[in-house]
């Protein structure tokens, strides 16, 4: 190694939310990398990083439970008139999603909430988002107050643990979300 200019490159798995297996490097896959460089005293420097992800895409795409799932509870008063205190019940899923053809799997978090009486129209069955700031998305899937209520207990016995959903093509601002289902074991 007489070479101070001898280059390192290596590929690097995303870790977030605990899981998300590493993007693919060779035939025309993605490829998220970073570049070292060792200085003359043989060191190792960060030379330059990049962050190459691919375009979200309309389609079949699956998705997987990667942690602990989590459920909130709470209220927040509406201003009126009238004034009125509505209440407000999720559950968070930190998840991997896979996009068609199992190109990419993206980290990512899943959001269900129970509907409130305030919100009584659902044009979609739930919306994807795409982070600017950090290489995840957010899904936000619809449901019932009775679906909810049937996903609490298999979530808390961890029987789900795959989803799929159908995306349609961008709007202004996120992937509306045509269809959804996840299925549970029966004992």
């Amino acid at each position: 190694m007489a070479s101070s200019t001898n280059s390192i490159n290596l590929s690097a798995s995303l870790l977030f939310f605990g899981a998300l297996s590493g993007a693919q490097t060779e035939g025309g896959g993605h490829r998220c990398g970073l570049s070292f460089q060792r200085d003359p005293g043989g060191m190792i420097a960060r030379n330059k990083a990049h962050l190459q992800l691919p375009p979200i895409i309309a389609g079949d795409w699956r998705g997987e439970i990667v942690g602990v799932p989590s459920v909130n509870f709470g209220q927040v008063v509406q201003p009126g008139p009238p004034r009125q205190s509505v209440e407000f019940t999720y559950i968070i899923l930190p998840t991997t999603l896979i996009m068609p053809n199992a190109a990419f799997r993206w980290p990512g978090v899943v959001m269900i909430s129970a509907p409130t009486p305030m919100k009584t129209e659902f044009p979609d069955a739930g919306a994807l988002f795409q982070n600017d700031m950090m290489p995840s998305l957010s899904l936000s899937l619809e449901v019932t107050r009775a679906q909810f209520s049937d996903m609490l207990p298999r979530l808390e016995a961890n029987s789900l643990k795959d989803f799929h959903f159908t995306l349609d093509e961008k709007s202004e601002r996120f992937w509306p979300v045509r269809s959804w289902g996840m299925g549970a074991p029966l004992a």
